[in-house]
This record gives C-alpha cells, sequence and structure tokens, in this order.
C-alpha cells in the first residue's frame, strides 16, 4: 500500500491519472473488479445516473490499459523494495507515472476516456462485471 500512496503522490500534478491509478492499481480494486461486494444497506444509493451505454471497442481499450498498468506497478513495486535513496525512488515513480500515461494512451484512449471509464465502473456495476470478464479473458490468453 506504500507503493499505491507514493505512486499517487508522484501523480498528483497529473490529476487526471490519480484515480485511475489509485482504481488499477490497487490490489483490493481488483478483487472489487472480479467480485464486487454489496455495499451496507444504508449506503445504498437510490438509482445510477443513465449513462449513454459505453461503445465496446471502449471497453477492450481499458481492459488492455488496466492490465499494463497492472504490470507497470508491479514493476515498480520491484523497483521500489530495492531502492533507499529518495531520489532514485522519485525517479522511478516519476517513469512509472510517465508509462502509465502512455499504457493508457498506447490502449487508444486518451487520459480523459480512461478517467471517465475508471469513474463509471464506481457506479456502474454492469460495466464492472464486463470490464473484469474482458480483463480476466485477457489475462488467460
Amino acid at each position: 500500500m506504500d507503493t499505491l500512496r507514493s505512486l499517487e503522490e508522484a501523480s498528483a500534478k497529473c490529476g487526471a491519472v490519480l484515480l485511475a491509478a489509485a482504481i488499477c492499481l490497487s490490489s483490493a480494486a481488483v478483487a472489487q473488479v472480479e467480485e464486487p461486494a454489496a455495499p451496507p444497506a444504508e449506503t445504498v444509493t437510490p438509482t445510477t445516473p443513465e449513462v449513454a451505454p459505453l461503445e465496446e471497442q471502449k471497453i477492450d481499450q481499458f481492459a488492455d490499459a488496466y492490465l499494463a498498468i497492472e504490470q507497470i506497478h508491479a514493476d515498480t513495486a520491484a523497483q521500489l523494495e530495492k531502492t533507499t535513496d529518495s531520489e532514485a525512488a522519485n525517479r522511478v515513480k516519476a517513469k512509472a507515472e510517465t508509462q502509465i500515461i502512455e499504457a493508457v494512451e498506447q490502449s487508444g484512449l486518451r487520459l480523459d476516456e480512461f478517467n471517465q471509464i475508471a469513474d463509471l465502473m464506481t457506479v456502474n456495476m454492469e460495466l464492472r462485471k464486463k470490464i473484469a470478464n474482458r480483463v480476466q479473458q485477457r489475462r488467460k490468453s
């Protein structure tokens, strides 16, 4: 979790990446994406706002970016474990931030599109399940 917090701090200047990094890099978020838990009854929101259906291509692109970011996180965590120098750690974090942005763009999504989809996943369980299925399919191949 310290690594995630460090990545979030490094991403602060790139606010659009912050939410995406938090969602995509957290192992807890992976579990939530794969198996969403029902919130306690007192916190259930009445209805989900109506949203236009997301194109299948965008869902595929998001899943691709998600997996790339997941790998960046794993690589960065391993590098940070070996690093004792704070300047070197900051360079590793900055590189990870750049790689995350590049991974999103290489998937074919704009950064703002990626973050909008990540936002939608927090309120749209159907979309969350669909993306989780795409991620699982890609992991198996």
